[in-house]
């Protein structure tokens, strides 16, 4: 037997409302990437969530690495020049 399913992508305030619930989830109580950081990822990934999860944490590593406390849409960009999907 198999099975098909198809799951669409998030829209962009739901991508948004993902990375926030993310990072709820393990304890952050400030925030931590910038609104247009959070649609530069939603361009990028078209809303699949297993893609957002690569992208924010090669982005929340390289951050910790440089000691930024906040991501934004030109460290996305950076990143995503680097990133291999």
């Amino acid at each position: 037997m198999n099975v098909r399913f198809h799951l669409s992508g998030l829209e962009v305030q739901e991508t948004r409302d993902y990375i926030e619930h993310q990072l709820a989830v393990v304890g952050s109580e400030h925030p931590v990437f910038t609104t247009e950081a959070m649609d530069e990822i939603h361009a990028h990934t078209r809303g699949i969530s297993r893609k957002i999860n690569k992208v924010c944490t090669a982005c929340l590593l390289d951050a910790v690495l440089r000691r930024n406390k906040l991501v934004d849409a030109m460290h996305v960009s950076q990143i995503l020049t680097e990133f291999k999907d």
